[in-house]
């Protein structure tokens, strides 16, 4: 009988650790993949490149800090409110004070559903956040090494074969090397090729153009500081440009749908 009641107790043991009831352990790495994959395409959607490779742990690192960043803000935004509510008590007159409360309930009574609307403006906050503020604004300055999208400052080591081509795209030498090149801007990389930042031009080189990869002193902090600038500037420029791009095709659809021709009228032309 003993035995039998121990059995059972090993039995309820197993199911309580079992993996559906902790089913949010397992999602939870390929939540963070998700997140991670889309900062990724929309930061490399605004230098006119698409990644297709969505298995990499960059994307979970990326993820996660764009989580943890999340619930940092989140939790720095909730202690502020309090503070100023709990300045407003100390400092307003408390007829005032009613007044603003009874406002503030007959603002939140015009609603039928309160749960409802303040889960659409979080929603709405939410995505405003993942799709717009991170990947164009916060996501250009975190350091690879934490998840972020910040541009690495290294050179690249080419052959006597491949070294005029890199130059032929104004990729000069490093001095007292033949086949090494300066510092550069890489933005990207996956299993083929690398995503380069340059002042006037964005180039996408095969791996097969070089052997590896080098770092010179020279100027280091500097070059980081022009490559930050640079993915922040071409990111911008080309979701402003694609957006441009695409109000100009519902307006051409428009248009055609009323009989216009859409002759003179690209992108505002």
């Amino acid at each position: 009988m003993s035995l039998e009641i121990e059995v059972e107790k090993v039995k309820k043991s197993i199911e309580s650790f079992s993996p559906k009831n902790y089913s949010i352990i397992l999602v939870f790495p390929i939540i963070l993949l998700i997140f991670g994959f889309v900062i990724w395409s929309i930061y490399l959607f605004g230098f006119g490149f698409q990644e297709d490779e969505i298995l990499k742990v960059k994307y979970i690192l990326c993820g996660t800090s764009f989580l943890l960043l999340t619930v940092f803000i989140w939790t720095i935004f909730k202690i502020i409110f309090k503070l100023i509510l709990l300045i407003c008590k100390k400092t307003l007159q408390i007829n005032r004070l009613n007044k603003v409360k009874k406002n503030i309930e007959n603002f939140n009574n015009s609603f039928k559903d309160k749960n409802k609307f303040i889960n659409f403006f979080y929603t709405i906050l939410f995505l405003v956040w993942l799709l717009v503020v991170y990947p164009l604004i916060i996501f250009p300055i975190i350091p690879f090494a934490f998840g972020g999208g910040q541009p690495r400052a290294v050179s690249l080591i080419a052959s006597k074969e491949t070294m005029p081509i890199l130059n032929s795209l104004e990729i000069g030498k490093a001095d007292g090397a033949n086949y090494q090149t300066i510092n550069i801007c890489v933005v990207h990389e996956n299993s083929h090729d690398i995503l380069v930042l340059r002042e006037d031009r964005i180039l996408m080189l095969e791996k097969s153009l070089f052997q590896g990869y080098g770092k010179l002193p020279d100027r280091g902090s500097v070059v980081e500081q022009m490559c930050v600038a640079l993915a922040k500037g071409w990111s911008r420029q080309g979701i402003f440009f694609n957006s441009l791009l695409f109000e100009t095709n519902i307006l051409n659809l428009f248009r055609n749908m009323l009989g216009y021709q859409e002759r003179g009228y690209y992108l505002g032309y």
